[in-house]
């Protein structure tokens, strides 16, 4: 996985509410990150996971759902006129979206985008381990 794509500046900043010069990632597992005034610190990779989901589940919430068939969403951001698909498949949902396709080159198996997390939510799925649960 990329390192930029998970461990970023801007998670970084969600995460201490602090300005972030750059965040880097030691071989122990470690994450530093360098702050505008100077200052370094490390952060749990754990925060950066959570981060991860929450700002996308966060995100979901904008997202206008329009339900084409029972296994098809159109999603249209609130602020955006591009309209994405979401595919609900049994072992995963897919989506058009250029975030979707990131985390599947960079190795997730079940990438998770604002967009699924919408679909996740009207299908009442709190998250996709609830949704991996359900009976096909």
């Amino acid at each position: 996985m990329s390192n930029s794509y998970f461990f970023s500046v801007r998670a970084a900043e969600r995460i201490t509410s602090k300005r972030v010069k750059r965040v880097s990632l030691w071989r122990n597992g470690a994450v530093l990150v360098h702050f505008k005034n100077g200052k370094i610190n490390t952060i749990d990779p754990l925060n950066f996971q959570r981060d991860f989901v929450d700002f996308r589940q966060r995100q979901s919430r904008e997202i206008l759902l329009s339900r084409i068939t029972p296994t098809l969403y159109a999603c249209k951001s609130a602020a955006y006129e591009k309209v994405y698909s979401v595919v609900i498949e049994p072992e995963r949902l897919r989506c058009s979206c250029k975030d979707w396709e990131i985390q599947l080159e960079e190795g997730l198996q079940r990438p998770c985008c604002k967009h699924c997390y919408a679909v996740l939510r009207d299908l009442g799925c709190s998250s996709l381990q609830d949704y991996l649960k359900l009976p096909f």
